[in-house]
């Protein structure tokens, strides 16, 4: 039975780290671990304190001190989708398998299902695009850090964007897509919470594919950040009309 070590890097969330923890400690799963959450009493929770640091050097310093053989990367107010996850990643790792994902609802506070993020079309030509599948939904043994390297702390918005871009370059490493419901996060994350936040965002996704020497038309990125900008205002509409009842 393998360890599963979940990461979350947290400032100031006592109020939605709850959601998280009680989604893990509610895996019905033994061999389970936690880093950088609040409560040290428990057994399964490590709590990591790294001052003056970025998102991505919190979760690089995570993923350092977990003793996980597999890393899963959550933000302080998602969850999983159901108590049995932690056994269905298990079950479909294999020596073999380097890292396994699926896909992730968008919820809204009172987790309603705003879209279906599918990772299915997880392809190079996607990410040359600017697209990622689900980063809450990877699930990756902890030794592929040291062929890859950690998030990279250039970025502060779209590092997980240069890590899938270095993960889906590694020609050599398996991996499993799962066609269901793994992780459900709560809309309004750091790089989606705001359209200022959506273009810098966007701006880091398009010096990651410069630095790549991916040539494609501007086109694309006006696409990727038009799909997120109108996303992100059905929220905002849809949130209002909820409240307004």
């Amino acid at each position: 039975m393998l360890k599963i070590s979940t990461i979350c890097s947290v400032l100031n969330s006592q109020k939605k780290i709850n959601i998280l923890l009680n989604s893990f400690k509610n895996q019905d799963y033994k061999n389970k671990t936690i880093n950088l959450i609040k409560k040290k009493k428990n057994k399964q929770i490590k709590v990591l304190v790294k001052k003056k640091s970025t998102i991505y050097e919190a979760i690089n310093h995570g993923i350092k001190k977990s003793s996980g053989q597999v890393i899963n990367i959550m933000g302080d107010n998602d969850f999983f989708a159901n108590r049995k996850i932690f056994n269905l990643i298990n079950k479909k790792f294999t020596k073999d398998i380097s890292y396994i994902y699926g896909d992730t609802e968008y919820v809204n506070l009172n987790k309603r299902l705003i879209r279906y993020y599918s990772s299915k079309n997880f392809t190079k030509k996607k990410v040359k695009f600017g697209f990622m599948p689900s980063h809450t939904s990877l699930f990756i043994k902890k030794k592929i850090f040291n062929k890859l390297g950690y998030y990279s702390t250039q970025y502060f918005y779209a590092s997980d964007f240069d890590f899938f871009y270095r993960l889906l370059d590694k020609k050599n490493l398996k991996k499993i897509y799962l066609p269901s419901t793994l992780t459900k996060m709560t809309t309004g994350g750091v790089s989606n919470s705001s359209i200022k936040n959506i273009l810098l965002s966007n701006y880091e996704v398009y010096k990651i594919l410069k630095i790549n020497k991916v040539t494609f038309p501007i086109f694309r990125i006006f696409y990727k950040l038009s799909t997120k900008i109108i996303k992100l205002n059905i929220f905002f509409i849809k949130r209002f009309f909820y409240e307004k009842k």
